[in-house]
């Protein structure tokens, strides 16, 4: 697993797709899986998630897009886990192997962009 990856609960939100509420509440729900210790309270310095606990959140969020609900999750989260770190220890990185395939989704979308895009400029001869 990449031991560099940190991320804030800002960071980690637009990564996942999901909102920091979302976040704050997995948090309190998954509370056992969570390595990464809260920060004082009045310091100011936004917690620092670890790998492990990116890999936690990015593995919730996938088995919330499939529609699985809180306590599906919290049952079967060591399984998922366990998958998604073999995925890691191959060389994904923690979101990619938790997230999966969904991640390439808008590569492919940007790249038919661009070639409609190219189409049209080669069609009028450069005058869009």
């Amino acid at each position: 697993m990449d031991d560099e990856l940190e991320l804030t609960r800002a960071e980690l939100s637009e990564r996942l797709g999901v909102s920091v509420g979302a976040l704050r509440k997995w948090e309190g729900e998954f509370s056992q899986w969570i390595t990464t210790p809260p920060g004082i309270k009045g310091y100011g310095q936004p917690r620092v998630f670890n790998s492990h606990d990116v890999l936690v959140f990015a593995t919730i969020a996938k088995a919330r897009r499939e529609g699985k609900r809180i306590n599906d999750i919290r049952a079967e989260l060591d399984e998922r886990m366990a998958a998604a770190e073999r995925d890691a220890a191959l060389g994904e990185s923690p979101l990619d192997a938790a997230l999966g395939e969904e991640e390439a989704a808008p590569a492919r979308v940007q790249l038919a962009l661009y070639v409609d895009t190219l189409r049209q400029l080669e069609a009028t001869e450069g005058e869009l």
